[in-house]
């Protein structure tokens, strides 16, 4: 006799256990989400400052203010393993 029913694939999950009409203990993918959440909770003002400031940094005028006191710019000179492979590197102007 099936008293519940655990697996990874939600939809799939709740279809079967509406079909035999079984209780669904919970969801593998979303404990694992209340378990990463949990784990980063404690560095959530960094990740807040950090998208912060990256969202700034996306702004036109910012970048090019941005860009104006160094010659550092992004080069796809290098090539390896072949033509469709490109390494991005920072190379002087």
């Amino acid at each position: 006799m099936l008293a519940f029913l655990l697996s990874i694939n939600c939809s799939t999950n709740q279809r079967i256990s509406t079909l035999l009409e079984l209780p669904l203990v919970g969801c593998a993918s979303y404990r694992y989400n209340l378990a990463v959440n949990r784990y980063l909770a404690a560095s959530e003002t960094e990740f807040a400052g950090l998208n912060q400031l990256i969202v700034q940094l996306c702004h036109s005028n910012n970048a090019a203010e941005l860009a104006k006191p160094t010659d550092l710019h992004l080069s796809n000179g290098i090539r390896l393993g072949g033509p469709r492979r490109l390494r991005w590197c920072f190379g002087t102007r």
